[in-house]
């Protein structure tokens, strides 16, 4: 090694510490890859069992438009409820489950010649209850 020169041994250095610094960036994306993976795979699992909530609900409300007899208590172990019934039009409500944390909700209006939807959508069934437990601040 001459006087002005750069050693080998420095060299190596400088070298195992940028291939170590690429593996532990290329782990770092590697997580991160599979987080987001495992979030897109959780979304489309709930639009998949959304959309096919909403191909049974169109099923359930096609069952009730063409029954123009007495609506029906239960469809498809789909409960029907009746709120306003007189002889212009009646008020019906349905749910069903999408996930164990969600359920679609119809409300619709039958009149004799068509009807009206008032809600169709998705909302919670849980009750989220703050944990109180755990004090944060004390005077």
């Amino acid at each position: 090694m001459g006087k002005n020169g750069i050693s080998i041994g420095s060299a190596s250095l400088v070298l195992i510490f940028a291939v170590l610094c690429l593996a532990i960036f290329s782990l770092i994306s590697l997580q991160a890859a599979l987080s987001e993976k495992a979030l897109v795979e959780a979304e489309m699992d709930m639009v998949m069992a959304y959309y096919e909530a909403d191909s049974f609900a169109l099923h359930v409300l096609e069952l009730l438009i063409s029954d123009t007899g007495k609506i029906p208590e239960q469809i498809s172990d789909v409960a029907i409820s009746v709120h306003e019934a007189d002889t212009i039009a009646q008020k019906v409500s349905f749910s069903i489950e999408v996930t164990e944390k969600k359920e679609l909700y119809v409300e619709i209006v039958l009149h004799e010649t068509h009807y009206d939807i008032l809600k169709w959508k998705l909302q919670d069934i849980y009750n989220w209850l703050p944990d109180s437990d755990i004090i944060v601040w004390l005077p």
